[in-house]
């Protein structure tokens, strides 16, 4: 979870998201309760949005922040067109974990989700994943040179977190609280 989620830990980015493997769907639904009673309180918040065959996939996200995004127009009507129609955040987080069990490759709309600025989504689903500026942690369409020192920012904070992790700090006490 830090190499993964650090950035949203750390407040710089709304949501990461990750696989893990586990051997008790029991236990894992336990950590993610636990994750969420430590972390609630901070603003960070844990789902789980696919559970099969040993693999989940684990959404860590700010509440706040992802509801700023889910609030700009461009955005809702993008998502609108992918088939969200309420506007919930618990309903449309339930729509996006039923569209990535539906599908054999993620849903393009996933960047919302992620944090993605608007124009690299639009831009991914307009080129087809192709004709991007620059490839980091997602396909860049706009603004390379602000993207690239912001991948930079999330690389120092990954770093910065495994070490802070590996030397004892807890997730709960790396989780700032915005």
């Amino acid at each position: 979870m830090i190499e993964y989620c650090s950035p949203t830990l750390a407040g710089i980015k709304s949501a990461n998201l990750f696989g893990i493997l586990y051997q008790d769907k029991y236990a894992l639904e336990r950590e993610v309760r636990k994750l969420n009673s430590s972390c609630n309180a901070k603003g960070v918040f844990a789902k789980i949005l696919t559970n099969k065959s040993g693999r989940a996939l684990i959404y860590v996200y700010r509440k706040k922040q992802l509801e700023e995004i889910l609030n700009n127009r461009l955005v809702w009507e993008l998502l609108y067109q992918c088939g969200y129609r309420n506007t919930n955040t618990e309903d449309i987080l339930d729509k996006l974990s039923e569209r990535i069990e539906l599908s054999s490759t993620f849903p393009h709309e996933i960047g919302i989700f992620l944090g993605y600025p608007y124009c690299d989504v639009k831009g991914f689903i307009e080129h087809t994943g192709k004709d991007f500026l620059f490839c980091g942690h997602w396909k860049v369409y706009e603004n390379e040179s602000k993207m690239r020192k912001l991948f930079e920012e999330y690389d120092v904070c990954k770093e910065c977190y495994i070490q802070k992790f590996l030397n004892g700090m807890s997730v709960t006490q790396l989780t700032v609280a915005v």
